[in-house]
C-alpha cells in the first residue's frame, strides 16, 4: 500500500470541516480526482425512538377523542374518521418531529444536511413540506374511500391505523428533515407544480375548459380551484426559500454583490407575482380579476428581462445555459406573435406554452445557480511516501 500526503490550501480548509475520523473516497473519472467527504457519503438513519414516541403521544390523543364521543365504529374517511385526524394531528406530529430534528440539527446532536438551512428558511420549507405530503395524504385516503366505501372500525382497530398513518408521516418528515438539500427543494417544487397543475385539469367539473383560458382553472366558474391556486401559491413559496437558502452560499464564492442582490431581487419578485396569480384568482370585472391580470402581466416581463440581463447580472453563468435562455426566449416572443399577431394560437395555448416555457427556465436558472455554489476547484499537491 501507498500512502499519500495531501496538502488543503488555506481557503479549501477554510471551506470543509474534516478532521481524523472523517471517511473521504475519491473518484477518478476520465483522469479526473474528486474527494468526495462525509458529507458526500452520508446515509441517512431515521432513530426508530423518533417515530415511535410521538406516534403514541398521537394514538393517545386519538383514543381521548373518540373514546369520551362513545361513537361504537369509527369510519375509515369522512367529516370525523380516521382520516381526518390523520391529516390534522399526524400532520401536526410529522411537523413537530421536523422541527425536533431540525432544532437538533442546529445544536449538533444529529448528523444531518440540515445544518445548512437557515432558521429563516424553517417556516417557509416546512410549510412546504407540510402541505405537499397534506395533499398525497388526501389524495390517498379519497382513493381508500372508494376502495372501501362506508367502511368502519371499532375503537381499537381504529387506534392501530391510526398508529400506522402517523408512524408512515413521522418516518416521512424525519427522512426529509435529515436529506433536506436545495436539489431535493428543487425536486419537490418541481412535483408540486405538475401533480398540482395536473390534478386541477383532470379534476376540473368542466372537461371543456381549455375552451376558455389556462386561468379558468383557479376561477370560481371551475370545481376544486383551490388544487390550482394553492400549486400556485405552494411553488412560490417553495421558490422564495430555495432563492433565500442559495444566495447565502453564492454570496460566498461570488464577489459581484451588487449585482447578486439584484438578481435575488428580481427572482423574488417573480416568486411573489407567481403567488399572486393564485392569491387572486381571475373573476371578470372585479378588483380580484384586475389584480390577477396585473401580476400576470408581471411574471410575462419579470421573465423576459431577467433572461436578458442574466448574463450581466451573473457573469459566472455557463454558456449552455445563455443558449438554452436564448432559446427559450425567442420561443416565448414567438408564441405572442403567433397568439397577437398571426392570431394562430389560442388563448389557452398561449397561455399554457407561456407558463410551461416561464416555469422550465426558472428550474434551469434554479439548479445553474445551485451548480455555481458547488463548482469551487482547487489545486491540492500530494506527497507519495514509499513503504
Amino acid at each position: 500500500m501507498k500512502k499519500i500526503i495531501l496538502e488543503l490550501p488555506s481557503e479549501l480548509s477554510n471551506l470543509i470541516d474534516i478532521d481524523n475520523n472523517n471517511q473521504i473516497k475519491l473518484m477518478v473519472e476520465n483522469n479526473k480526482a474528486q474527494l468526495l467527504l462525509e458529507d458526500n457519503l452520508y446515509k441517512p438513519v431515521v432513530p426508530i425512538i423518533s417515530i415511535v414516541v410521538p406516534s403514541i403521544m398521537t394514538s393517545i390523543i386519538f383514543f381521548c377523542f373518540f373514546f369520551f364521543k362513545r361513537l361504537p365504529q369509527i369510519s375509515l374517511t369522512g367529516p370525523l374518521s380516521i382520516a381526518s385526524l390523520t391529516l390534522s394531528l399526524g400532520l401536526l406530529s410529522g411537523m413537530c418531529s421536523f422541527i425536533l430534528i431540525f432544532v437538533k440539527a442546529k445544536n449538533n446532536k444529529v448528523v444531518t444536511k440540515a445544518t445548512d438551512i437557515y432558521w429563516r428558511n424553517l417556516p417557509s420549507v416546512i410549510l412546504s413540506l407540510s402541505i405537499s405530503l397534506w395533499l398525497f395524504l388526501l389524495a390517498f385516503f379519497k382513493l381508500l374511500g372508494l376502495m372501501f366505501k362506508e367502511s368502519s372500525f371499532d375503537l381499537y382497530t381504529s387506534i392501530f391505523l391510526f398508529f400506522i398513518f402517523v408512524s408512515i408521516i413521522n418516518y416521512i418528515m424525519i427522512y426529509f428533515a435529515l436529506i433536506i438539500s436545495p436539489s431535493l427543494l428543487i425536486n419537490l417544487m418541481t412535483v408540486v407544480f405538475i401533480s398540482g397543475i395536473g390534478l386541477s385539469m383532470i379534476t376540473n367539473r368542466d372537461d371543456l375548459w381549455w375552451r376558455n383560458n389556462f386561468s379558468f382553472l383557479g376561477t370560481a366558474a371551475a370545481k376544486n380551484r383551490w388544487e390550482f391556486n394553492l400549486t400556485l401559491i405552494l411553488t412560490s413559496i417553495l421558490m422564495i426559500a430555495l432563492i433565500d437558502y442559495i444566495f447565502v452560499y453564492l454570496n460566498q464564492v461570488i464577489a459581484t454583490k451588487k449585482r447578486l442582490t439584484t438578481l435575488k431581487i428580481l427572482l423574488i419578485l417573480t416568486a411573489v407575482n407567481l403567488g399572486a396569480v393564485g392569491t387572486f384568482p381571475y373573476s371578470s370585472q372585479s378588483f380580484t380579476g384586475q389584480v390577477h391580470n396585473m401580476v400576470a402581466a408581471n411574471l410575462v416581463y419579470l421573465i423576459v428581462l431577467l433572461i436578458i440581463s442574466i448574463r450581466w447580472l451573473l457573469p459566472q453563468i455557463s454558456k449552455p445555459f445563455l443558449t438554452i435562455s436564448y432559446w427559450l426566449g425567442g420561443l416565448l416572443v414567438l408564441s405572442c406573435v403567433l397568439f397577437q399577431v398571426a392570431h394562430y394560437f389560442s388563448l389557452t395555448a398561449f397561455e399554457l406554452i407561456s407558463f410551461l416555457i416561464a416555469f422550465t427556465w426558472i428550474l434551469l436558472l434554479l439548479k445553474s445557480l445551485q451548480n455555481l455554489t458547488l463548482t469551487n476547484e482547487f489545486n491540492v499537491p500530494f506527497t507519495r511516501i514509499e513503504d
